[in-house]
């Protein structure tokens, strides 16, 4: 039994619930995983980091939604979300 990690609710064998994917975007069905490995989006957070205000020590990454493509999108600027990479002092 899996939890939404939007609502925190019971989702069963899916990732997200509908629930949580319609928080995101009222026509979102799904969403695909970001195509980086833990580091690799720890590493684009420190290479992306002097082009975010953000204030905070942990890395941060702007980041749009696609619903088309029911994913997000890593962008420079003007990003309507804020994604922060996993730590790997806690592992998942």
């Amino acid at each position: 039994m899996n939890r939404c990690p939007i609502t925190y609710e019971p989702c069963g064998t899916a990732k997200y619930s509908a629930k949580g994917l319609k928080m995101i975007a009222p026509k979102l069905i799904g969403l695909n995983d970001l195509p980086y490995t833990a580091s690799e989006l720890r590493r684009e957070a420190a290479n992306r980091a002097k082009k975010l205000s953000i204030q905070g020590v942990q890395p941060k990454l702007s980041a749009s939604i696609s619903v088309v493509e029911q994913e997000f999108k890593i962008v420079d600027q003007f990003g309507t979300y804020i994604l922060k990479p996993q730590n790997d002092i806690f592992p998942v």
